[in-house]
């Protein structure tokens, strides 16, 4: 991994160990203010709490995004074109809201629907509705 991508990973995860010590509310408010309309529509899909699955065994989720599914490998990589021009082309170090979605997930402790290796390739090949 290059130092840059390290440095959002470590970003993320400082972000993810912040946020799992306050209450709902509070996160919800942290990350409104910090990444404004990233964070809202980040919130949005939080509330909806059907949209995100994870590859059993590994630290690898499937977002739904709102043209297609989105992979993640945990906090540091996703598959989505905002990641790609501001973290890969821009190198500006900037979240996408699907990993700000992924990082509220995991500091709610929100229980995350698991699938097996077919079922996960199936969503990752679909640009339909991720049926949770």
């Amino acid at each position: 991994m290059s130092a840059y991508a390290s440095n959002m990973q470590d970003s993320l995860q400082a972000l993810l160990d912040r946020l799992s010590d306050m209450s709902e509310g509070e996160r919800l408010k942290v990350i409104s203010s910090l990444f404004g309309r990233r964070g809202k529509k980040a919130i949005s899909a939080f509330k909806m709490n059907d949209t995100i699955m994870k590859l059993q065994g590994y630290d690898i989720y499937i977002v739904k995004g709102d043209k297609k599914n989105y992979l993640l490998f945990g906090l540091s990589y996703c598959s989505c074109e905002d990641f790609y021009l501001n973290n890969v082309l821009r190198k500006i170090s900037k979240p996408c809201y699907h990993q700000l979605l992924l990082a509220l997930v995991l500091a709610a402790k929100t229980p995350i629907k698991e699938v097996n290796v077919n079922d996960f390739k199936k969503y990752i090949e679909s640009d339909g509705a991720l049926i949770l």
